[in-house]
């Protein structure tokens, strides 16, 4: 599963890396390092001429639900469009959600270990989701999300079984395409990202306290350890 992780990069590389408004991202966008269920995340929706920011609940709530709760975090790209919870969205709703980084744990409980993985280039990248409108009997909107995961690559696979579809650069338009609506065109963009191009090192125990946002979260254990 993928249930943390980071988007801290400044909003003039945000913006430039995903073709938006640099204007309407200064009005909400702060660097985050520790991004957990049910806050708000930051999506792209749309095509190049027109991408828009939507500021989705982490949790997806679909359109059925009596009480408004956030549900799943993730979404299994194998069972994603036979799930009465998704296979709408799936095909109307999808989303790229910006981050840096994501985090997963290793070992057993409470000795967990927590670890950062990233891109070796540093760059920013889009994990795959979806995206629901829920409205309450008194017409109150929740807009939420989940993310979409895979089998992991295997850099991650020593250290769990899921990891967040990355959907790579040239094949994001496609994603964000709501003419492409077939199974087998999406299921072609939901597979492992490159372990070649990816990195991971430890971080400290206080990414687990979702109250615990800084620079912190994402520093290496054995640079912590050497000061």
């Amino acid at each position: 599963m993928c249930g943390r992780y980071t988007l801290a990069a400044p909003a003039e590389d945000l913006a430039a890396r995903f073709l938006l408004d640099l204007a309407e991202l200064h009005r909400l966008y702060q660097p985050r390092y520790n991004i957990a269920p049910s806050q708000p995340v930051l999506a792209v929706t749309g095509q190049a001429a027109s991408r828009r920011v939507l500021w989705l609940r982490w949790g997806l709530t679909p359109t059925w639900s009596r009480d408004g709760r956030p549900g799943p975090i993730n979404a299994r790209s194998e069972t994603v469009f036979a799930r009465p919870m998704f296979r709408q969205a799936i095909r109307q709703r999808r989303c790229l959600v910006p981050a840096d980084g994501f985090f997963e744990w290793t070992g057993k409980p409470p000795h967990r270990s927590p670890w950062h993985f990233s891109m070796k280039d540093g760059h920013l990248f889009a994990m795959a989701g979806i995206w629901e409108e829920w409205l309450s009997p008194s017409g109150e909107r929740t807009v939420s999300a989940c993310l979409i995961t895979t089998s992991p690559n295997s850099l991650i696979a020593p250290m769990h079984d899921r990891m967040p579809v990355i959907v790579r650069p040239e094949q994001e338009s496609v994603w964000l395409d709501p003419a492409v609506t077939s199974q087998a065109d999406l299921d072609s963009l939901m597979t492992p990202y490159d372990a070649e191009q990816m990195q991971a090192h430890q971080v400290s125990r206080a990414v687990s306290d979702p109250r615990v946002d800084s620079p912190e979260c994402i520093r290496p254990l054995a640079a912590e350890a050497s000061d």
